[in-house]
C-alpha cells in the first residue's frame, strides 16, 4: 500500500464526480466531511501499517465506530476500499 494520506486535490475530483452522478440520477450533492476524511487519513494509515486492506481496524474497530470517534455525529456513514492499480476515477465506476 502507498500514500497514507489522500491529497485534497483528488478528494475534490472525488467529490464532483460522485456528485455528478447523483444529480443526474436528482439526488442532492454531497459535502466533505471534516470529521469523516480525520477517520479516512487515520485508517489509512492503519492498513498501510498493517499492509492489508480492510474494513476493520487493528484495534477492530468498524468504520462506524472510527467515525464517531473523530466526531462525526451523522446517522449514516459508510465506508468503500479499493486496492489495485487502477486510477482514482476508475475506481469510482466500479462502486
Amino acid at each position: 500500500m502507498g500514500a497514507t494520506s489522500t491529497p485534497w486535490p483528488i478528494r475534490l475530483r472525488h467529490l464532483d464526480a460522485v456528485n455528478a452522478a447523483r444529480i443526474s440520477e436528482g439526488l442532492a450533492p454531497l459535502q466533505l466531511s471534516a470529521e469523516l476524511n480525520a477517520a479516512a487519513d487515520t485508517h489509512a494509515r492503519d492498513m498501510s501499517v498493517q499492509k492489508r486492506a480492510w474494513h476493520f481496524g487493528s484495534d477492530l474497530t468498524s468504520w462506524r465506530e472510527r467515525a464517531f470517534r473523530a466526531g462525526y455525529r451523522g446517522e449514516v456513514v459508510g465506508e468503500n476500499i479499493f486496492e489495485g492499480s487502477d486510477t482514482d476515477l476508475t475506481v469510482l465506476k466500479y462502486w
